[in-house]
């Protein structure tokens, strides 16, 4: 099959006001690929149903599609992959924050391919697969996961905040190479069926993203405008990522899709990033949508420099803990444009605090709270309400 033929549809089911700009990574990985990408995002503007999808997909020729969903939307998801997988022939892949965590219960659902933790090399590796090209990684341990032993899995992991294929370890049943009959196997950081011995394969995870400057420059024409526009504003263009990682543990956050260490993009990579979107679309206001921005002091000084120096009327916000910013590191991002700081406060106990595994006190929500006030700074806090305890 040549690469002409290889359409992705990618299916973003949460429902949306503005542009998902992560879409842009994978997509900007499937062209350099040479696959055609296109978009079907569930917006107020344009809500789409199950079937919509599989019209669109129909429709457009799709070869592959691929779904990234959180476990808000499982129920939803699932159901596109089972009408997919039933009404047309098509490789369905999942991908995000739920399918990381649980991705035998994707492959359970319909799902060819899921996709765990961080989705670019992978799915690099996987368009090469699907065109028939030579796959070099090499994987000599490949697992199997009984039912039984993926919901303990999952226990650990969300008690443990460890990854999944850690977690399980103890429980996986090795399997020989020579009776895994699909080349996929050779794929770090996947899980599916084996055609051979209708098995459920989980590979091993690969190691995160080490220079995130590297990953080829994101797509933005794969978008309907119209479907995020507000009083002439296409909104979405806003939202930046500058770092991958967050060295939090709590227990309702699904870590495992970036990791805990901190990788960051150079300041030089996000002005010229900030200067596109000024230039093209007129926007000053930005949100920086990093798990958490200020985990790293020294990316903070240089992102600060930089946007003081090349855009000092840009204004922006960012999340970020209270255990990591101090008054000094407050006055400076107040100095460079930063607005409002979104803090996950969650709870004004301190049991619930700690069965969160938050590892903050609720003392030191007040303090940041009022330094962050103190520097000009709005706050955005979120709380956590109906606790099963």
């Amino acid at each position: 099959m040549s690469n002409n033929k290889h359409k992705f549809l990618i299916v973003y089911p949460l429902t949306v006001g503005e542009i998902p700009r992560a879409l842009s990574m994978l997509a900007a990985v499937l062209r350099q690929e040479g696959f055609e990408v296109k978009t079907a995002v569930n917006t107020f503007k344009n809500p789409l149903t199950v079937q919509d999808y599989v019209d669109i997909a129909r429709d457009w020729g799709a070869t592959h599609v691929g779904l990234s969903m959180y476990t808000l939307q499982v129920l939803e998801a699932y159901e596109i992959v089972k009408q997919m997988k039933k009404q047309l022939n098509v490789t369905v892949v999942l991908g995000g924050a739920h399918p990381s965590s649980h991705p035998v219960e994707g492959v359970k659902n319909g799902a060819d391919i899921v996709v765990r933790g961080e989705g670019e090399e992978t799915l690099k590796e996987l368009c090469r697969f699907w065109k028939g090209e030579e796959v070099k990684t090499s994987n000599r341990s490949m697992t199997m996961l009984s039912a039984e032993n993926m919901d303990k899995a999952n226990e650990t992991f969300a008690m443990k905040r460890v990854n999944e294929t850690s977690a399980s370890r103890k429980l996986e049943e090795k399997i020989p190479e020579e009776l895994v009959a699909n080349d996929l196997s050779k794929i770090k950081s996947i899980t599916f069926r084996d055609e051979k011995t209708g098995q459920i394969i989980s590979t091993p995870p690969r190691t995160l993203i080490g220079k995130l400057d590297d990953l080829p420059r994101p797509v933005h024409d794969i978008f309907d405008d119209d479907s995020f526009t507000v009083n002439g504003v296409v909104r979405g263009h806003h939202r930046l990522y500058t770092t991958r990682g967050c060295p939090g543990r709590c227990t309702y956050c699904n870590s495992g899709v970036f990791g805990s260490k901190i990788r960051v993009y150079q300041p030089e990579t996000i002005i010229e990033r900030i200067r596109e979107v000024v230039n093209e679309h007129g926007i000053t206001n930005f949100n920086i949508a990093d798990d958490n921005f200020t985990s790293k002091k020294s990316h903070v000084e240089g992102m600060c420099n930089a946007i003081k120096r090349e855009f000092p009327n840009v204004t922006w916000r960012v999340n970020s803990r209270v255990d990591m910013v101090n008054p000094e590191m407050l006055a400076m991002m107040k100095d460079a444009g930063c607005y409002m700081i979104s803090y996950g406060i969650e709870s004004g106990d301190q049991e619930t605090l700690d069965k969160l595994r938050k590892h903050v006190k609720v003392q030191r929500n007040y303090d940041a709270i009022w330094q962050t006030y103190e520097a000009g700074i709005q706050v955005f806090a979120n709380m956590m309400v109906g606790l099963p305890w």
